[in-house]
């Protein structure tokens, strides 16, 4: 789940004319067209490029309500075997978390097959994530965004919401410091599979945040024409009235005074307080339980003052 940025760009270089080789040149190999996309599959995969191609017709009106009416150019999608891609990943230098990429100067969506691992729902995300990678550069062309927000807004089409499991894992990264900034993102490419997807997570909370900032007058087509025209820094400065580090800093606010208190919810420190909340009710019972004793002991006395005495 990821699509082509700067610092790996020299890895993928060598990636097209590998796979070229394999999908002109070995049997088995299929071609289905849809609209603006050309599917390349082998037989065994005919069930994936067909689904693909019913994602790829799905997503297009809706991804024209956030990037405007804009022209598609042809591209490329090829479904890989799982062991073809796991070998191209590792050549490539690629973590072995990537499930699907986008070859920005190919024009190609490369897929794993899940037909060995992996499942439709998982594959379904990481292709409209890889679709929206390659809308943003028809959008934007040589414009330069960060990381955050390319891996963000891919999220953000591809999921959109946040759910509650993923709000406690914000939650718990910040209560152990765990968060990484949005800048830190550039790196993406050397994180570990749990730093990766809790980046993923962050640029998603990152865009949603950036799109509660918006003044009345805008939106998603007007942003991103402008992203396109004057650059990403004047662009957010004119949406948000904040410079990057500045959005930063809100950013992080917004995710402790949101999401902090999602901790009680992590199944670990919510046994421990439902624990906690019965032996403060045990507790409390069994004072109440003695101080009806001891008035009764004293109105006994009351009663039957000299009923001790000798």
């Amino acid at each position: 789940m990821w699509g082509q940025t700067g610092v790996a760009a020299w890895a993928l270089g060598w990636l097209w004319p590998a796979l070229a080789l394999a999908v002109f040149y070995s049997q088995g190999w299929q071609t289905l067209r849809v609209a603006q996309a050309v599917i390349q599959y082998r037989t065994v995969d005919e069930r994936v490029a067909l689904q693909i191609g019913r994602w790829y017709r799905q997503a297009q009106p809706r991804f024209e309500k956030f990037y405007g009416p804009i022209q598609i150019k042809p591209f490329r999608i090829v479904v890989s075997s799982p062991l073809a891609f796991r070998k191209m990943m590792a050549q490539a230098g690629l973590p072995e978390w990537v499930q699907a990429v986008f070859l920005s100067q190919e024009r190609t969506i490369l897929v794993k097959s899940p037909r060995e691992e992996g499942n439709m729902d998982q594959l379904a995300q990481d292709f409209v994530h890889e679709l929206a990678h390659l809308y943003t550069l028809d959008c934007y062309g040589n414009t330069s965004v960060p990381v955050w927000y390319n891996e963000g807004f891919s999220e953000y089409l591809s999921q959109g919401q946040i759910s509650i499991h993923q709000a406690i894992v914000l939650a718990n990264a910040l209560w152990s410091k765990r968060l990484i900034p949005l800048m830190a993102m550039e790196d993406l490419m050397h994180f570990n599979h749990n730093e990766a997807q809790l980046a993923y997570l962050e640029a998603l909370s990152a865009v949603r945040y950036l799109e509660q900032l918006f003044p009345p007058d805008f939106s998603w087509p007007k942003f991103h024409a402008l992203v396109a025209t004057k650059g990403w820094k004047q662009t957010l400065q004119q949406a948000t009235g904040l410079d990057e580090v500045d959005f930063q800093v809100k950013w992080y606010q917004h995710i402790r005074n949101r999401y902090r208190w999602m901790i009680l919810l992590n199944l670990e420190n919510f046994l421990w307080f439902g624990l906690l909340f019965v032996f403060v009710v045990i507790f409390l019972l069994i004072r109440r339980r003695n101080r009806k004793r001891l008035r009764l002991w004293e109105l006994e006395e009351q009663v039957f003052p000299d009923e001790w005495e000798l």
